[in-house]
Protein backbone atom coordinates (compact mmCIF):
# COMPACT_ATOMS: atom_id res chain seq x y z
CA UNK A 1 0.00 0.00 0.00
CA UNK A 2 2.94 2.34 0.55
CA UNK A 3 3.75 2.00 -3.14
CA UNK A 4 0.23 3.07 -4.03
CA UNK A 5 0.28 6.15 -1.82
CA UNK A 6 3.81 6.96 -2.99
CA UNK A 7 2.49 7.32 -6.53
CA UNK A 8 -0.67 9.19 -5.53
CA UNK A 9 1.06 11.54 -3.06
CA UNK A 10 2.36 14.04 -5.64
CA UNK A 11 -0.80 13.85 -7.78
CA UNK A 12 -3.57 14.57 -5.27
CA UNK A 13 -2.07 17.78 -3.78
CA UNK A 14 -1.55 19.13 -7.31
CA UNK A 15 -5.22 18.58 -8.15
CA UNK A 16 -6.28 20.25 -4.90
CA UNK A 17 -4.05 23.27 -5.55
CA UNK A 18 -5.47 23.78 -9.05
CA UNK A 19 -9.00 23.35 -7.66
CA UNK A 20 -8.26 26.01 -5.05
CA UNK A 21 -6.99 28.39 -7.72
CA UNK A 22 -10.32 27.96 -9.53
CA UNK A 23 -12.40 28.57 -6.40
CA UNK A 24 -13.33 32.12 -7.47
CA UNK A 25 -14.56 30.88 -10.82
CA UNK A 26 -16.54 28.14 -9.03
CA UNK A 27 -18.23 30.62 -6.69
CA UNK A 28 -19.01 32.94 -9.59
CA UNK A 29 -20.74 30.26 -11.66
CA UNK A 30 -24.48 29.65 -11.53
CA UNK A 31 -25.64 26.97 -9.12
CA UNK A 32 -26.56 24.60 -11.96
CA UNK A 33 -23.06 24.75 -13.42
CA UNK A 34 -21.48 24.38 -10.00
CA UNK A 35 -23.49 21.19 -9.52
CA UNK A 36 -22.36 19.88 -12.89
CA UNK A 37 -18.73 20.71 -12.13
CA UNK A 38 -18.90 18.77 -8.86
CA UNK A 39 -19.64 15.62 -10.83
CA UNK A 40 -16.07 15.85 -12.10
CA UNK A 41 -14.74 15.74 -8.54
CA UNK A 42 -16.98 12.78 -7.74
CA UNK A 43 -15.70 10.95 -10.82
CA UNK A 44 -12.13 11.62 -9.68
CA UNK A 45 -13.03 10.34 -6.22
CA UNK A 46 -14.55 7.22 -7.77
CA UNK A 47 -11.37 6.66 -9.75
CA UNK A 48 -9.25 7.12 -6.62
CA UNK A 49 -11.30 4.56 -4.69
CA UNK A 50 -11.08 2.17 -7.63
CA UNK A 51 -7.29 2.50 -7.62
CA UNK A 52 -7.09 1.83 -3.88
CA UNK A 53 -9.39 -1.19 -4.15
CA UNK A 54 -7.68 -2.84 -7.09
CA UNK A 55 -3.97 -2.00 -6.88
CA UNK A 56 -2.02 -4.98 -5.59
CA UNK A 57 1.72 -4.18 -5.95
CA UNK A 58 3.37 -7.24 -7.46
CA UNK A 59 7.00 -8.06 -8.12
CA UNK A 60 8.08 -9.57 -11.42
CA UNK A 61 8.43 -11.45 -13.58
CA UNK A 62 5.56 -9.90 -15.54
CA UNK A 63 3.67 -11.49 -18.41
CA UNK A 64 1.10 -9.89 -20.67
CA UNK A 65 -2.35 -11.20 -19.81
CA UNK A 66 -1.16 -12.67 -16.53
CA UNK A 67 0.97 -10.58 -14.14
CA UNK A 68 1.48 -6.81 -14.01
CA UNK A 69 2.98 -4.33 -11.51
CA UNK A 70 -0.60 -3.61 -10.39
CA UNK A 71 -1.50 -7.27 -9.83
CA UNK A 72 -3.46 -9.57 -12.11
CA UNK A 73 -4.62 -8.58 -15.58
CA UNK A 74 -8.04 -7.63 -14.18
CA UNK A 75 -6.53 -5.53 -11.40
CA UNK A 76 -4.27 -3.81 -13.91
CA UNK A 77 -7.33 -3.01 -16.03
CA UNK A 78 -9.12 -1.54 -13.01
CA UNK A 79 -6.14 0.56 -11.93
CA UNK A 80 -5.66 2.03 -15.40
CA UNK A 81 -9.35 2.91 -15.57
CA UNK A 82 -9.09 4.42 -12.10
CA UNK A 83 -6.32 6.77 -13.23
CA UNK A 84 -8.31 7.61 -16.36
CA UNK A 85 -11.35 8.56 -14.26
CA UNK A 86 -9.16 10.53 -11.88
CA UNK A 87 -7.74 12.60 -14.72
CA UNK A 88 -10.92 12.93 -16.79
CA UNK A 89 -12.99 13.91 -13.75
CA UNK A 90 -10.65 16.76 -12.92
CA UNK A 91 -10.46 17.88 -16.54
CA UNK A 92 -14.26 17.81 -16.71
CA UNK A 93 -14.44 19.96 -13.56
CA UNK A 94 -12.16 22.57 -15.13
CA UNK A 95 -13.98 22.48 -18.49
CA UNK A 96 -17.37 23.02 -16.85
CA UNK A 97 -16.13 26.03 -14.90
CA UNK A 98 -14.74 27.65 -18.04
CA UNK A 99 -17.95 26.86 -19.93
CA UNK A 100 -19.94 28.40 -17.07
CA UNK A 101 -18.20 31.73 -17.69
CA UNK A 102 -20.09 32.06 -20.98
CA UNK A 103 -22.62 29.20 -21.21
CA UNK A 104 -23.66 28.14 -24.70
CA UNK A 105 -25.53 25.19 -26.08
CA UNK A 106 -22.46 24.10 -28.06
CA UNK A 107 -20.36 24.01 -24.89
CA UNK A 108 -23.10 22.11 -23.05
CA UNK A 109 -23.45 19.57 -25.89
CA UNK A 110 -19.67 19.06 -26.02
CA UNK A 111 -19.57 18.33 -22.29
CA UNK A 112 -22.49 15.93 -22.59
CA UNK A 113 -20.97 14.01 -25.51
CA UNK A 114 -17.62 13.66 -23.74
CA UNK A 115 -19.38 12.43 -20.60
CA UNK A 116 -21.46 9.88 -22.50
CA UNK A 117 -18.44 8.56 -24.39
CA UNK A 118 -16.57 8.14 -21.10
CA UNK A 119 -19.47 6.29 -19.49
CA UNK A 120 -20.60 4.23 -22.51
CA UNK A 121 -18.53 1.05 -21.95
CA UNK A 122 -19.38 0.98 -18.24
CA UNK A 123 -23.07 1.41 -19.00
CA UNK A 124 -22.88 -1.49 -21.46
CA UNK A 125 -21.21 -3.67 -18.82
CA UNK A 126 -23.79 -2.75 -16.18
CA UNK A 127 -26.71 -3.48 -18.52
CA UNK A 128 -25.16 -6.77 -19.64
CA UNK A 129 -24.60 -7.95 -16.06
CA UNK A 130 -28.13 -6.95 -15.08
CA UNK A 131 -29.57 -8.69 -18.15
CA UNK A 132 -27.67 -11.96 -17.80
CA UNK A 133 -28.16 -12.23 -14.05
CA UNK A 134 -25.97 -12.89 -11.01
CA UNK A 135 -25.06 -16.41 -12.11
CA UNK A 136 -22.96 -15.09 -14.96
CA UNK A 137 -21.30 -12.51 -12.73
CA UNK A 138 -20.35 -15.21 -10.24
CA UNK A 139 -18.92 -17.35 -13.00
CA UNK A 140 -16.32 -14.67 -13.76
CA UNK A 141 -13.15 -15.01 -11.71
CA UNK A 142 -12.82 -11.70 -9.85
CA UNK A 143 -9.56 -11.76 -7.89
CA UNK A 144 -10.36 -8.47 -6.22
CA UNK A 145 -13.61 -9.76 -4.66
CA UNK A 146 -12.00 -11.20 -1.52
CA UNK A 147 -9.91 -8.08 -0.87
CA UNK A 148 -12.93 -5.85 -1.48
CA UNK A 149 -14.99 -7.73 1.09
CA UNK A 150 -12.12 -7.24 3.55
CA UNK A 151 -12.23 -3.46 3.04
CA UNK A 152 -15.78 -2.34 3.95
CA UNK A 153 -14.85 1.35 4.06
CA UNK A 154 -13.68 1.28 0.44
CA UNK A 155 -16.87 -0.51 -0.57
CA UNK A 156 -18.97 2.18 1.11
CA UNK A 157 -16.82 4.86 -0.51
CA UNK A 158 -17.35 3.26 -3.92
CA UNK A 159 -21.12 3.24 -3.53
CA UNK A 160 -21.19 6.80 -2.17
CA UNK A 161 -18.98 8.15 -4.96
CA UNK A 162 -21.06 6.38 -7.61
CA UNK A 163 -24.32 7.75 -6.17
CA UNK A 164 -23.01 11.32 -5.89
CA UNK A 165 -21.52 11.04 -9.38
CA UNK A 166 -24.81 10.01 -10.97
CA UNK A 167 -26.89 12.49 -8.97
CA UNK A 168 -24.67 15.50 -9.70
CA UNK A 169 -24.11 14.68 -13.37
CA UNK A 170 -27.75 13.92 -14.22
CA UNK A 171 -29.04 16.80 -12.12
CA UNK A 172 -26.39 19.18 -13.44
CA UNK A 173 -26.98 18.36 -17.11
CA UNK A 174 -30.77 18.62 -16.76
CA UNK A 175 -30.63 21.87 -14.79
CA UNK A 176 -28.19 23.58 -17.16
CA UNK A 177 -30.14 22.32 -20.19
CA UNK A 178 -33.34 23.79 -18.77
CA UNK A 179 -31.66 27.16 -18.32
CA UNK A 180 -30.14 27.14 -21.80
CA UNK A 181 -33.46 26.22 -23.44
CA UNK A 182 -35.22 29.15 -21.76
CA UNK A 183 -33.20 31.78 -23.62
CA UNK A 184 -32.56 32.61 -27.30
CA UNK A 185 -29.77 30.68 -29.00
CA UNK A 186 -27.64 33.80 -29.57
CA UNK A 187 -27.85 35.13 -26.01
CA UNK A 188 -25.42 33.48 -23.59
CA UNK A 189 -26.25 33.22 -19.92
CA UNK A 190 -24.54 35.71 -17.66
CA UNK A 191 -22.50 34.17 -14.83
CA UNK A 192 -23.43 35.42 -11.38
CA UNK A 193 -20.00 36.96 -10.76
CA UNK A 194 -20.21 38.95 -13.96
CA UNK A 195 -23.44 40.75 -13.07
CA UNK A 196 -21.67 43.59 -11.30
CA UNK A 197 -19.02 43.82 -13.99
CA UNK A 198 -21.68 44.01 -16.72
CA UNK A 199 -23.46 46.81 -14.88
CA UNK A 200 -20.23 48.74 -14.47
CA UNK A 201 -19.42 48.37 -18.16
CA UNK A 202 -22.90 49.62 -19.13
CA UNK A 203 -22.52 52.63 -16.86
CA UNK A 204 -19.07 53.36 -18.22
CA UNK A 205 -20.37 53.11 -21.78
CA UNK A 206 -23.23 55.46 -21.00
CA UNK A 207 -20.86 58.00 -19.46
CA UNK A 208 -18.60 57.81 -22.50
CA UNK A 209 -21.50 58.40 -24.87
CA UNK A 210 -22.65 61.34 -22.73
Amino acid sequence: MWTVWGVLAPILPLLLVVGFLLSDRFRGAQASWRLLSLSGWFLSAFGLVWILRAWNPTLGPYRIGDAYPFGTHLQAWQVTFGFTWLAFGFLFFVAVLFAAGRPTRVAWATLLVSWLVCMLPHAVIAVALAWTGEETAQAVDLPERVSSEAQPLLIVATVAAAFLLLASSIGGFLWTAWQLLRRPCNKPLQPTSGAGETKQLDEAGGAARG
